[in-house]
């Protein structure tokens, strides 16, 4: 006999809690932007948003889980694929052609938030640090998205490692280069409390956008001090340690820590 009120079983009901409590605490992180956003665009696109970020975390496959199709099948739904997996690829396809709002918007975004970050540490008498870093995202499946370029594989670096009484992997004369694009970031953080993100940008070294991976560095650093001038202290790690980098953080007079290389040598006027 069909009970009155249709209620889930015990142990389907403590996942969909958590899931509802992870979805409010990601509207509650996502709302300072999505304030933003509203006065851009439609609300219906903004909402869109939102679902997109839902399924970017619920998909698990990091090799297809930034596939319009793929994450419209996501967009709706507690179990499994939507019904409507067509409907959501094309609101998604809508939000990243709407002409109202660019890539330009969520930079001055971040840098607002970072800038309020900066203000907040300055009035508290706290050290402020710019933390740099870089990376690549590996598309070894794609051959014809814009901006793709060679980079260095860490997944094949990693793959090729010793592990002791398992198994011997002979390491290799050349690193692995597959097809993918290149980023770099700048971290505002204090001693303790939040992070933010300041800056971010996606590059190439190939086709129409070319350019160079410390032509582009360079770049995000003097935004950077434009911004905020010698409030910061600027953390590098190992990958910055030149001279021609440490002369341009000179020229440019700010503080700054690298984690340096040993095999890299000071040679003074002397």
């Amino acid at each position: 006999m069909q009970s009155k009120y249709d209620i889930l079983p015990e142990n389907e009901q403590e996942p969909q809690t958590v899931s509802q409590q992870l979805a409010q605490q990601l509207e509650l992180f996502l709302s300072p932007f999505l304030l933003v956003l509203d006065t851009l665009v439609d609300k219906r696109l903004v909402r869109t948003l939102v679902q997109c970020c839902v399924a970017i975390l619920r998909f698990r496959n990091n090799k297809q889980g930034l596939l319009l199709s793929e994450l419209g099948s996501y967009m709706d739904g507690y179990r499994g694929f939507s019904g409507k997996a067509t409907a959501g690829t094309k609101r998604l396809g809508n939000l990243i052609r709407s002409v109202k709002w660019t890539i330009s918007s969520i930079d001055q975004y971040l840098l607002e938030e970072a800038d309020k970050e900066v203000k907040r540490l300055k009035q508290a008498g706290k050290r402020i640090l710019c933390i740099w870093d870089g990376s690549v995202l590996e598309k070894p499946e794609s051959s014809t998205a814009e901006g793709l370029c060679p980079v260095v594989s860490s997944k094949a670096k990693r793959l090729n490692r010793s592990r002791k009484g398992l198994v011997f992997n002979m390491p290799a004369a050349k690193p692995v280069i597959v097809t993918g694009m290149q980023w770099t970031g700048a971290l505002i953080a204090g001693m303790e409390g939040p992070v933010k993100v300041a800056l971010m940008s996606w590059w190439t070294t190939k086709g129409e956008y070319e350019t160079k991976l410390r032509k582009q560095e360079e770049e995000l650093l003097r935004r950077c001090v434009r911004k905020w001038g010698d409030l910061l202290v600027h953390v590098f790690d190992r990958g910055y340690a030149s001279g021609p980098w440490i002369q341009l953080l000179q020229s440019l007079r700010v503080r700054f820590v690298i984690r340096w290389i040993k095999k890299h040598y000071f040679l003074d006027a002397n």
